[in-house]
């Protein structure tokens, strides 16, 4: 989690996973195009259990979306890590 997040440009914030799930479907809708593909994963900021992030996967148009937890230290590279632009004041 904390090498992923270091990756982060200064001005993007990891959203959670209520924002993630409102982009993937919004953007579905508006476009008919997916942001990502059936097999990528995306670590978000909710910490559903300690040392555990939510993990949005498997979007697939049999069983929709999968929200779960994944522990921090648990390194896979099929998880990508979300990222929002911090919005100006």
């Amino acid at each position: 989690w904390r090498a992923q997040e270091s990756h982060l440009p200064s001005d993007e914030i990891v959203p959670k996973a209520a924002v993630m799930v409102y982009m993937i479907m919004g953007r579905l809708l508006a476009t008919g195009e997916r942001l990502f593909q059936a097999d990528e994963d995306v670590r978000c900021a909710d910490i559903p259990m300690e040392g555990c992030h939510s993990i949005i996967a498997e979007f697939t148009e049999a069983e929709g979306l999968s929200i779960h937890a994944h522990r921090d230290d648990e390194w896979d590279n099929d998880f990508a890590l979300a990222g929002e632009v911090i919005p100006e004041a």
